[in-house]
């Protein structure tokens, strides 16, 4: 549905609200466990897109190719570097895309864009949570499971004073 209202949309405004490169996100669909596939995905579904907080940053894709267990607090920090006395706070998918997914905050194209991204997160992973580490400038893992057992998703830092 989404994706036929996104070419209504450039049909009648014959403005392309996708870049050209992201728009084989309308035709690829993941089967089996393509990881290097679905980084592709990501990575054209991310181009050009920032995450708004009181600084912009870029989404960028992962896999934590080499871990196969269950996702919490101490294996999140492990996994990405960080201290495990730091503060991890875990927030539903949903909500982290909320406003990104706005018109009116993020403009129609940025919007539809991560409308794109959060579906083709959602088709390809299950398990999606959203991991918040550190305080004020906070590293954010978007994260989900593929059909395989990887997990992977995409990082972003957001800052809040």
């Amino acid at each position: 549905m989404l994706c036929a209202s996104l070419l209504l949309t450039t049909l009648l405004t014959q403005q392309p609200l996708v870049p050209p490169e992201s728009q084989t996100l309308f035709t690829t669909s993941m089967k089996g466990e393509n990881i290097d596939g679905l980084l592709a995905e990501l990575e054209t579904a991310t181009a050009g897109l920032t995450y708004i907080s009181e600084q912009d940053h870029p989404l960028e894709p992962f896999a934590w190719r080499d871990f196969n267990g269950t996702l919490n607090r101490e294996t999140v920090c492990r996994l990405t570097g960080h201290q495990t006395d730091e503060p991890v706070e875990t927030v539903d998918f949903d909500w982290f895309f909320r406003n990104a997914v706005r018109d009116d905050l993020y403009g129609p194209e940025a919007a539809a864009r991560f409308r794109v991204l959060k579906q083709l997160m959602r088709e390809n992973l299950t398990n999606l949570k959203v991991y918040r580490v550190g305080r004020i400038s906070l590293d954010v893992y978007v994260v989900g499971r593929t059909r395989g057992g990887t997990w992977m998703g995409l990082h972003t830092k957001v800052v809040e004073t």
